[in-house]
């Protein structure tokens, strides 16, 4: 049976809140942190594309670049600390952890022994592999698992201390506390002090769902309010697990390209159609989002259908990837309507150079 947590003063939260905001140790943690791709023109346009304590969104093709942004923002979690962990959810069965590893390997070029170097980091990085709608919802909760079971020893401290002033006591907890003497209560203060400090220095997780409308559109399908209700559920559940241990969540979502949409569409540019395949009511339970689409190359022409690169007719070779990421919503940071044109170079890494 489920203990019911203890209740507190509405003060007490406010008042704790406020001070972790103008705490200095709450710095390498904070939720304003954020992660970039690596690609300068691409970071100095947009910023963080991804935040810590946040759910972010990236709607594309996955062979368009929106798996490459998200590998460059898996690489820059991997390489910021040395006990920073990740875990990739694959619906699609179609993540390269070889690519993942190129990318490693390319940021670390200065570095000697990089490809060795970047195995080792790769031993950080958890993979699961899903095919449905359920396999999603058991992931999640095993990973829920791992960071409470991570949390437990210092839950544990805390217990065995005495509980603060600001907790709601029944009466009979009000006779005890007559009977206590104050140096008992200050003595907790340096150990409460700790465990705050301890948990600020801890690295944040990362967690990237490759991809979420694989495995909800048919749910949706089949019933579309009921759908609707279970991904709207589940995004709740998974804001919470993000927001409790602030982790950088981070979804693929796909596209469809029409142009018998009533509405306005979501890309600034007119020659964009796609729309993202789950559409407003899943945009409204995201802190940022993110459209990655392709454009035409330096020459005004597209790629060939098989992917290759073709010859531009003053002989230079045309880039066999230019895509363009624009932000479609951002609920903290102002930079609606913000982009930057980016290409993927023959080892998956990103260039700002098209």
């Amino acid at each position: 049976m489920a203990i019911p947590a203890e209740p507190l003063l509405a003060s007490a939260i406010w008042s704790s809140e406020q001070a972790l905001k103008t705490s200095p140790s709450s710095k390498p943690t904070s939720r304003n942190d954020g992660l970039n791709t690596g690609c300068h023109a691409v970071d100095n346009a947009l910023g963080y594309l991804a935040e810590y304590g946040s759910i972010n969104c990236i709607s594309g093709e996955p062979n368009t670049g929106a798996r490459d942004i998200c590998q460059a923002l898996l690489v820059s979690h991997l390489l910021g600390s040395p006990k920073a962990t990740a875990v990739v959810i694959d619906t699609g069965l179609a993540f390269d952890v070889r690519a993942v590893h190129r990318v490693l390997t390319q940021r670390m070029h200065g570095e000697t022994d990089a490809a060795q170097q970047a195995v080792r980091i790769l031993d950080r990085l958890k993979i699961m592999k899903v095919f449905d709608f359920e396999g999603l919802t058991e992931c999640v909760s095993e990973i829920r698992s791992m960071l409470e079971t991570k949390a437990a020893p210092q839950r544990d401290e805390r217990t065995n201390a005495q509980v603060p002033k600001t907790t709601v006591r029944d009466s009979e907890d009000e006779e005890e506390m007559l009977d206590t003497t104050s140096p008992s209560e200050t003595s907790i203060q340096p150990t409460t002090k700790q465990s705050t400090q301890e948990e600020s220095t801890q690295a944040s997780g990362f967690v990237l769902i490759d991809n979420l409308s694989q495995v909800t559109t048919p749910m949706i399908k089949n019933h579309h309010a009921h759908g609707q209700a279970v991904l709207a559920s589940f995004m709740r559940s998974l804001s919470h697990l993000t927001t409790t241990h602030n982790l950088c969540t981070t979804i693929i979502n796909g596209t469809t390209s029409s142009t018998n949409f009533k509405d306005e569409a979501p890309s600034i540019f007119s020659s964009c159609t796609l729309r993202p395949i789950l559409g407003k009511a899943f945009a409204h339970q995201l802190d940022n989002h993110l459209l990655v689409h392709e454009m035409a190359s330096m020459t005004g022409k597209k790629k060939e259908a098989n992917g290759t690169s073709r010859m531009s007719p003053d002989g230079r070779k045309i880039a066999a990837s230019v895509a363009v990421i624009e932000v479609l919503q951002d609920r903290n940071g102002g930079r609606l309507g913000r982009w930057a044109p980016f290409r993927i170079d023959g080892n998956g890494g990103l260039t700002g150079s098209v």
